[in-house]
């Protein structure tokens, strides 16, 4: 057993170092892009971490790239899936770093490649694509502000109706009727009255736009 560990250790060793190499390479070459970089660090750093080692130490000893650079690279890379949809490789390389980087925060990756496209991204310069982006995310912030606040009004409505429901409730309750007293229609009116708040309560189309604070 002893001996399987220390050959799994070796093996794991041999992968970083292999890697590391890799890098290296990619790093003094001019036809290597930044996703392939992006996706050999962040495969590296995967390794170090399950072998114990420090990737920031190992960057900062043994390479000319910075840490939050390296960072960056495999934000974007794992932010786009490159290394599971290799089709998006050059899509994101064609982008440039900059920008790939300023678009990651459009959350949902779908979302995001529908922004690019409709926006050709790829053509447009990197301020121009910093006002798109702000002005998209604010009109979506402001329908999410917008969705919240319905929601808020659709609750407190609900609140309002159930205590109504509740009072409608115990007045029915604590009436002494029988069909001879004048209390029997009141009751049977409160009850369809109590029937048409339920039914407003479940009501989820319309929502009225003010309700009374008080």
């Amino acid at each position: 057993m002893k001996n399987v560990v220390i050959e799994q250790s070796i093996q794991q060793k041999s992968k970083v170092d292999e890697l590391k190499e890799s890098c290296k390479r990619a790093m003094d070459s001019t036809e290597e892009n930044y996703v392939i970089m992006g996706e050999r660090l962040s495969q590296l750093q995967e390794e170090m971490k399950k072998d114990g080692s420090n990737f920031m130490e190992w960057l900062e000893q043994d390479t000319r790239i910075s840490y939050s650079t390296a960072n960056r690279y495999i934000k974007v890379v794992q932010g786009y899936n490159t290394r599971e949809e290799e089709a998006r490789r050059k899509h994101v390389a064609a982008l440039g770093i900059k920008k790939a980087y300023l678009l990651l925060k459009i959350k949902n990756i779908d979302e995001r490649y529908s922004f690019i496209k409709e926006n050709q991204i790829r053509y447009k310069s990197y301020e121009i694509t910093k006002e798109l982006l702000a002005e998209y995310l604010n009109i979506n912030q402001s329908d999410e502000k917008k969705s919240s606040n319905n929601k808020d009004v659709s609750d407190k409505f609900k609140r309002i109706i159930d205590e109504e429901i509740k009072k409608y409730n115990e007045t029915i309750n604590s009436l002494d009727t029988d069909t001879r007293t004048i209390y029997h229609d009141i009751k049977d009116k409160l009850s369809e009255l109590q029937k048409l708040l339920i039914k407003a309560r479940n009501y989820d189309e319309e929502v009225p736009r003010k309700i009374d604070e008080n």
